[in-house]
């Protein structure tokens, strides 16, 4: 049985569109299917009247709490980061969780979403493995 994601977007103004509940297929056709045209556009329009924006993005969440968040740089061009908790201990002794980070910037539309396939559909010790 697929794991159940968190999706939700981050709008240029910073507000958050309320999460959604999806399956790793779902969640990778709302980000393919995203007017992300319209966001990057208001994204502009707010960066030019010298308001607070940020660029538009969406994060897709695994119930352990790993997340890729992805946003738009430029009109073809995006960011993605990776984060995954690993099991870490202080001073070699008491358990606690650290976090496995990666990020790419300048990836195109097709590298973008099978990145975000990949974390989506696979375990993450396979993600890990396969970013390094």
């Amino acid at each position: 049985m697929a794991e159940t994601l968190t999706f939700e977007t981050q709008q240029p103004d910073f507000s958050m569109t309320e999460a959604r509940a999806v399956g790793p297929e779902e969640g990778v056709r709302l980000l393919r299917q995203h007017d992300w045209a319209r966001q990057f556009a208001r994204f502009g329009d707010l960066a030019v009247a010298g308001k607070d924006c940020c660029p538009p993005g969406a994060f897709l969440t695994k119930p352990d709490q790993s997340f890729v968040h992805v946003y738009q740089l430029e009109p073809d061009c995006f960011g993605l980061v990776l984060t995954i908790p690993v099991p870490k201990k202080f001073l070699g002794l008491i358990p606690m969780k650290g976090w496995w980070e990666r990020d790419r910037e300048a990836v195109d539309v097709e590298s973008l979403m099978d990145w975000v396939e990949r974390f989506a559909t696979q375990p993450n010790e396979e993600v890990m493995r396969q970013l390094g």
